[in-house]
């Protein structure tokens, strides 16, 4: 009768470690929770097949950067951003940080600081600096991460991601509003670090949608001086109505950044 009472009293604690332990060690896959360590096998070879890079063009200022991503926002990938971005599953960030590379790669960009040729090529042009979009600070709080710079952490050399991006102002979640909404949202939401000034940008997001939060970085990083030389997503919304998966991502789809007075 006490050991039942005891185990009555101390079961909320149990529970919770258990699901602590759950998050630091977890044994069900981040995609599909089948029992595993890290990604089942299944979810890795599906997520092999989604994998389809894109690249076109995005409008800064009076010229195009190039903007690539890895895959349409969709099965697995879609899933293993949810189970990092809402449940804080860790485990996600070495298979979106594979996709992040795939991105870079289709972007042909030239190399980004860290690496080992970017000191061979400094005198023609500045290196690349990995800079990593932000989220609402209600987000950050809640997750206690940035989700975009932990994967970012993981996908290139040490050195090469400068986190200077921040939220200066409180916003609403993006989810269910629509593209003159989501702009609105977050117009002169963001800051950049002055340490970005005359520095050579590649703007790094999890996911496009309309194109806002990336549009809203980029003014953020200009005002501050710097140059936005390219835009790299791991994953590009996909228009279910078209029926046929095509990006929302051309550059005359994108909204331009706004300047501010």
């Amino acid at each position: 009768m006490r050991g039942t009472m005891l185990h009555g009293r101390l079961a909320p604690a149990f529970d919770a470690a258990r699901d602590a332990l759950a998050t630091i060690a977890p044994v069900d896959c981040p995609a599909c929770a089948v029992a595993a360590i890290g990604l089942c096998q299944a979810c890795r070879h599906e997520l092999r097949g989604e994998i389809a890079p894109r690249r076109g063009g995005y409008a800064i200022g009076s010229g195009v950067v190039p903007i690539a991503s890895a895959a349409p926002y969709d099965g697995v990938l879609k899933r293993l951003l949810a189970a990092l971005k809402e449940r804080g599953r860790m485990d996600a960030v070495g298979p979106l940080a594979r996709l992040v590379r795939v991105a870079v790669a289709s972007a042909a960009l030239e190399r980004f600081a860290g690496h080992p040729a970017a000191s061979r090529s400094a005198h023609a042009h500045p290196p690349l600096v990995i800079v990593p979009s932000t989220s609402r600070s209600a987000s950050t709080r809640r997750r206690g991460f940035v989700p975009i710079a932990r994967v970012c952490e993981v996908a290139f050399p040490r050195g090469a991601i400068a986190p200077w991006l921040a939220m200066r102002a409180a916003t609403r979640d993006q989810a269910g509003l629509g593209r003159a909404e989501r702009a609105a949202n977050l117009d002169g939401a963001m800051r950049a670090s002055p340490a970005a000034a005359g520095r050579r940008i590649v703007l790094v997001d999890d996911v496009i949608t309309t194109g806002a939060t990336i549009a809203e970085a980029a003014r953020a990083l200009e005002a501050a001086g710097a140059e936005v030389v390219a835009v790299v997503v791991i994953a590009r919304a996909i228009r279910r109505s078209g029926g046929d998966g095509s990006w929302a991502g051309a550059a005359e789809q994108l909204p331009a950044p706004r300047r501010r007075a």
